[in-house]
């Protein structure tokens, strides 16, 4: 079975680097949002960023979310705390849990009212959260495609 590798390319040139070190491994195929775009990978938005929230609910809803028993980590600091993935499971699982909506008013009269999607919270970050949410988004449009 294929591997798709879907870079994010918001970053400099992060995504251009993971799509090389990819590129030349065997059944490895790297997705682009825009096709004909010279950056591979895709960007994350405001508007897909709602998006990939009301994936992640159909998706848990559903309950279309397994994790594989050979479920692995390459972070060793998580690995060294009990020599699997239950951390990594911990943490997803508190992310998902403070995904919430944010409003930040104008800072002045000029300024816009501001709403997003976040799960950072005093400090702690919400990647495990983004990237299972770009996975579920974008598998969806890679499937449509046809690949």
């Amino acid at each position: 079975m294929p591997i798709c590798v879907i870079p994010e390319n918001n970053l400099g040139f992060e995504s251009s680097h993971i799509s090389d070190y990819a590129r030349g491994m065997p059944n490895v195929f790297i997705f682009s949002e825009n096709p004909d775009d010279i950056r591979e990978g895709v960007r994350k938005t405001a508007q897909n960023t709602d998006d990939y929230q009301r994936v992640v609910n159909d998706v848990l809803r559903k309950r279309h979310c397994f994790f594989d028993k050979n479920l692995f980590t390459t972070s060793k600091a998580h690995e060294r705390i009990n020599g699997d993935c239950k951390t990594i499971k911990d943490e997803l699982r508190n992310q998902l849990e403070r995904y919430h909506w944010e409003v930040a008013e104008p800072k002045d009269q000029f300024g816009k009212r501001r709403i997003t999607l976040t799960g950072k919270m005093g400090g702690a970050q919400d990647d495990l959260y983004v990237s299972l949410a770009m996975l579920f988004f974008w598998g969806r449009v890679h499937e449509r495609r046809g690949y």
